[in-house]
């Protein structure tokens, strides 16, 4: 059966297409090369019988030269046969002629010398001065044999290669050099065949702008613009010796500053601002090698911090040391002492209309519990951290329960390890309600930082005189571990870890949960800016591998699993460290 309709859809598909293809055959007799050449051989050589036929017919087959008369087919049979013969000559007999290299457009002059024509030695003016091949390579001033003042030089292929000054044979002046495509390569000033005073260095399309600015001996020297090839500016400022070097701007590709300041035989060195990928200010002060110059932070004070850093750091504090963490800058700063935070109440609005008291609580421990104070008589009561407490003016303990305060107790006690998060720009919060508890609109909470200027001496951050807190240490986080900047013989150091180590450990576990598994601590945090450590683990080691240099120990802190235990730091080449620590020796 289908074979059958397959028959039959073949039949009518030749009906219908049969007169297209009738039409298709007769256009292309029509245009049949054999068919043409047929119809045009026997006119053609009829027309060529009666060209090369030397029987005159007529009076009007001849013209007159003088009393001679020429019979036109002979004297057109006799051209034809020559231009024949020549062709035939060159085609298939002569030696091919010698390329003729391309000559510069316009010439100056008519007079031409050899390179090493004896005659050219004593010859000023303008000349053309041919290579040992016999290409015009020069076309310009002449000074007694030499080039001097302007011309235009070319390959031995015609190829321009440089227009503008000279002396003595060597580019002098302003000038133009081309790279061998024809584009511009270099548009300025020369000196002895060097780049020299302003000029312009392009890419290799002649378009794209690669530096702009001073030269010196051939090499960027002084002030100037370098581009990348995508014709995006990178640097502005000064160079020396064909680095960055002075005062200077470097950019990220996307055109967003990244440095402004010093630089050093090409690296930002000495004082400068480094800015974020999306050109926000991180720290201004001492550079070193493109990155913060870590070993000058230590020493400096909490004001030298505050100025040259602009990120809010986030503060985490044990009962006996403090750090600074600049997340962004990826540093953690040890301060020389401690800090507490406690939380009071808004004593501007410390009374509702009913005559109510509240209480807020501190986050300090005194007397080996947590204590509140109230707001009026500063009278020390027990109460839940972090609940709102009413209570009469005339009295001493708040209206909650015991019961409901040790709950509350409990559940604000517990720590996270996980990480913390970005900090915020301000370190006041609005406190949350105990369980069961409504907060008055008008009451706020401001946690304010306390820091110990002398033994159990303790001064508020707004009333600290902030040049006499000074930083003891310096954590480096990130990818940046200088294995091999500092001379000097490495020694292991086992020593437990401390509260910049667990900051440096909690930021390594977000990417790496297992880091320095052997670590273990506890974070309490009390708003973005706050963080408490606690339950630290002194029984576990932290191996490095330590560094003396002026003063200051370098500590490499290496990844290893809990329960390992190694007879000394792992050598160069070992292992990677994770982190480094700059500390006073």
């Amino acid at each position: 059966m289908f074979k059958l309709l397959m028959s039959i859809f073949k039949r009518l598909m030749t009906a219908v297409t049969n007169p297209f293809r009738l039409l298709v055959v007769r256009a292309q007799r029509l245009f049949n090369v054999n068919v043409l050449t047929a119809k045009l051989i026997p006119t053609l050589t009829k027309k060529v019988k009666s060209l090369i036929t030397l029987r005159p017919q007529s009076p009007k087959d001849y013209f007159s030269v003088g009393r001679y008369w020429v019979y036109k087919k002979l004297l057109l049979t006799l051209v034809l046969v020559a231009c024949a013969g020549v062709f035939i000559y060159f085609t298939m007999f002569a030696s091919p002629l010698p390329a003729t290299p391309a000559q510069p457009e316009q010439v100056l002059t008519t007079v031409t010398f050899d390179y090493d024509d004896m005659e050219l030695a004593s010859y000023s003016g303008t000349a053309n001065i041919r290579a040992a091949d016999g290409t015009v390579v020069y076309v310009g001033d002449v000074e007694a044999g030499v080039c001097t003042g302007t011309g235009t030089l070319r390959d031995r292929m015609g190829r321009l290669v440089y227009e503008g000054g000279f002396e003595n044979n060597q580019y002098s002046g302003q000038g133009v050099q081309y790279w061998p495509s024809g584009n511009k390569r270099y548009e300025g000033g020369f000196a002895e065949n060097r780049y020299s005073g302003e000029g312009i260095l392009y890419a290799q399309d002649g378009q794209t702008v690669l530096y702009a600015g001073a030269f010196k001996n051939g090499l960027r020297d002084g002030m100037g613009k370098a581009y990348n090839e995508a014709g995006t500016l990178v640097y502005e400022g000064e160079f020396a010796e064909d680095a960055y070097h002075g005062s200077g701007t470097e950019y990220y590709d996307s055109g967003i500053v990244a440095y402004t300041g010093q630089f050093f035989e090409g690296e930002p060195q000495g004082q400068g601002t480094l800015y974020s990928a999306q050109g926000r200010a991180l720290y201004t002060g001492a550079v070193y090698a493109g990155k913060i110059n870590y070993s000058a932070l230590v020493g400096a004070t909490l004001a030298d911090l505050e100025a040259a850093f602009t990120e809010t750091p986030r503060i985490y504090y044990t009962d006996s040391a403090s750090v600074f963490l600049y997340e962004e800058a990826g540093v953690v700063v040890t301060m020389d002492c401690r800090v507490r935070v406690d939380a009071w109440h808004n004593e501007a609005a410390e009374e509702d209309d009913a005559g109510q008291f509240y209480y807020m609580p501190t986050t300090a421990r005194m007397g080996g519990g947590i204590q509140l104070l109230r707001a009026r008589t500063r009278e020390a009561v027990s109460l839940s951290p972090l609940a709102w407490m009413p209570a009469s003016s005339g009295s001493t303990q708040p209206a909650s329960s015991s019961s409901s305060s040790q709950q509350a107790a409990s559940s604000a006690s517990s720590s996270s390890s996980s990480s913390s998060q970005a900090a915020s720009s301000s370190s006041q919060s609005t406190a949350q309600p105990g369980p069961g508890e409504q907060v008055p609109d008008f009451v706020q909470t401001n946690l304010t930082l306390y820091f110990e200027i002398d033994a159990n001496v303790w001064q508020a951050e707004a009333d600290l005189d902030k040049t006499k807190v000074f930083v003891s240490g310096v954590t480096v986080l990130g990818d940046d571990v200088p294995l091999d900047s500092l001379p000097g013989e490495a020694y292991t150091l086992d020593r437990a870890p401390a509260i910049e180590d667990c900051v440096a450990i909690e930021q390594l576990r977000t990417a790496r949960p297992t880091a320095f598994s052997n670590v273990t601590y506890q974070l309490d945090k009390q708003n973005a800016l706050f963080v408490q450590v606690s339950a630290l683990n002194y029984a576990n080691q932290i191996q490095r591998r330590a560094l003396e240099r002026d003063g200051l120990v370098y500590e490499y802190c290496y990844p290893y699993d809990a329960g390992t235990v190694l007879e000394q730091a792992p050598a160069e080449g070992e292992s990677t460290p994770m982190y480094y620590s700059i500390r006073k020796g």
